[in-house]
């Protein structure tokens, strides 16, 4: 990536969600979730190449009101079968059809409303290196994990890990705030995770995924 003009910005929205109704439209604390990540984008000055893939004629409002774009997403790609992946796809090849534009593609999932501006900065400085193809978002987990076996038996993850928290070796979790890909090897590889990969490593806090009324409280509690 040479420049931020490069750069291509796809925020997924979906209509439908299964486990909460109307998940990307919720209100928290008087905002909607998607307005969470429209802010970021618009405080950081990257709404010029900023697209919002949805099906949703009340999600195409609230674009509107942003100033944002909009990109219509077919059926096909609304249900809970379709993934990320081809929903981003099928952007690019909207916006982009010849892909001589853009060099690499940011998504966002509306669903991580608590990545900071200092998370984007990095993964952006990143790609500016050149060393990576894909770059993803992780936050230290020093949880003591098991692991459940085909007979209904439990056994360790990692055999040999201390019982004290502050002894363990720190595992990294991926927290799905940011994607960040070269788009000519997201095309080849139809992978959001692919060739070399570099890492943000995040906060806590913003590995919350939102997907039920429980992840609903702990926004809350961090805003």
């Amino acid at each position: 990536m040479r420049s931020l003009k490069d750069l291509l910005i796809i925020i997924p929205a979906k209509e439908k969600s299964n486990r909460l109704k109307n998940k990307n439209i919720y209100n928290v604390k008087g905002k909607k979730i998607i307005q969470y990540t429209l802010d970021l984008v618009n405080e950081m000055g990257l709404n010029e190449n900023c697209y919002i893939s949805t099906d949703s004629k009340k999600i195409i409002q609230i674009v509107k009101k942003n100033k944002l774009k909009f990109i219509i997403r077919p059926k096909k790609l609304s249900n809970s079968k379709a993934s990320t992946e081809s929903v981003i796809i099928h952007s690019i090849k909207k916006i982009d059809p010849n892909n001589q534009k853009y060099k690499w593609v940011l998504t966002l999932q509306l669903t991580s409303p608590l990545r900071s501006k200092n998370t984007l900065r990095k993964s952006l400085k990143l790609a500016l290196l050149k060393k990576y193809d894909s770059i993803i978002s992780l936050t230290v987990n020093r949880g003591y994990f098991w692991l459940k076996m085909k007979n209904g038996q439990f056994k360790k993850y990692l055999k040999n890990a201390p019982r004290r928290q502050q002894e363990r070796n720190s595992l990294l979790e991926e927290t799905g705030s940011i994607y960040l890909n070269d788009i000519k090897k997201l095309l080849k590889s139809k992978s959001l995770i692919n060739g070399r990969i570099g890492a943000v490593i995040t906060e806590n806090k913003e590995a919350l995924d939102i997907n039920n009324l429980n992840d609903i409280e702990v926004l809350k509690s961090y805003l």
